[in-house]
């Protein structure tokens, strides 16, 4: 499995997106990091190996760059389109790192697919991709 590079600077929404904005992050966050909704503490960083991080709502942060737990201001993409990726395999599925908020080409530990490489640089993401999208 390998982890996909992304340029925090460079991460940013394509076109019509589903948000959650202004919400607290729970975590160390930077903008491309793949992220789940924890009930307790706001958005933490998803991790493949562990199963609970996979099992609620899942999103991609977009905004800020950089967060820390407690900030508030968090924009994270639901569903859509998102670039800032670099040399992905266009129509390729994407999956949860086993590296805690890190986006592979390879299923972690617990499979969790978020998407599919529109581009080389664009993710669709969405975490209820099929593992057979047609």
């Amino acid at each position: 499995m390998g982890d996909i590079t992304r340029t925090k600077a460079s991460v940013r929404p394509l076109g019509r997106c589903m948000y959650s904005e202004n919400t607290e992050a729970g975590d160390t966050i930077e903008a491309g990091e793949i992220v789940y909704l924890n009930g307790t503490s706001g958005w933490v960083l998803a991790d493949g190996s562990a199963a609970a991080s996979l099992a609620g709502e899942i999103g991609i942060v977009v905004a800020p760059q950089d967060s820390v737990d407690g900030d508030t201001g968090l924009s994270v993409l639901l569903k859509g389109k998102v670039t800032g990726f670099a040399a992905m395999d266009p129509g390729a599925l994407h999956y949860v790192s086993n590296n805690a908020g890190e986006l592979a080409d390879a299923n972690g530990d617990h499979t969790k697919i978020v998407g599919y490489a529109d581009s080389a640089t664009v993710l669709m993401f969405d975490p209820n991709t099929p593992a057979n999208p047609s």
